[in-house]
């Protein structure tokens, strides 16, 4: 990329430089690796950089449109009301499930949830974002943490149809969003069982 050139982000790009800029040296060094990987990308399309940075900026860069997502009411009242969770989070489409993500732009460590798609009503299994989930988040020990893909953390058999089940599952996701360490514990003192 040519000196000088400008580069515009998201508000919620910016919301997650500050929160995970602290991984890095800087926020400007996430910025330069952002700027890298659509060069590789640029170079391997035969394009320039800057063309694929505005096409990414015009499409979002969060939904894949590619895959469909299942005709199912509840299970679309469920996407949505996870999307709804966050101003930034996005999900993508896959061929056997939903990828949740926030701050999806950075990608490394940004994966929240990973829903199967439903059969008879029911999500077959749910892998969650890597963390110890606390007794107060898992009461029921419904989470599995061997076994899952990635070995992530894992939740079977979420039926669409129990309101139950589906404020269990929120509960975990909303944890996994607050889960930096000062937030957790600020989190379980507001948990009322």
């Amino acid at each position: 990329m040519s000196k000088g050139t400008t580069i515009r982000i998201s508000e919620s790009t910016k919301k997650a430089l500050e929160r995970y800029g602290t991984l890095f040296d800087t926020p400007d060094d996430v910025i330069k690796k952002i700027i890298k990987s659509f060069e590789a990308l640029a170079e391997k399309k035969n394009e320039k950089p800057e063309d694929l940075i505005e096409k990414a900026a015009e499409e979002g860069g969060g939904n894949n449109e590619k895959a469909e997502i299942p005709k199912n009411k509840k299970y679309q009242e469920l996407i949505d009301t996870i999307e709804n969770l966050d101003s930034d989070i996005a999900y993508k489409c896959n061929e056997s499930m939903i990828s949740f993500y926030d701050h999806p732009e950075l990608k490394k460590g940004s994966g929240l949830a990973w829903l199967d798609y439903p059969e008879n009503n029911k999500i077959p299994r749910v892998h969650i974002r890597k963390l110890n989930y606390p007794k107060e988040v898992d009461p029921e020990d419904r989470i599995n943490y061997e076994g899952g893909f990635g070995n992530y953390p894992y939740l079977k058999n979420i039926w669409l149809e129990d309101e139950n089940d589906k404020k269990y599952l929120m509960k975990i996701i909303k944890y996994a969003i607050s889960a930096t360490e000062e937030k957790n514990n600020n989190y379980l003192d507001n948990f009322s069982q």
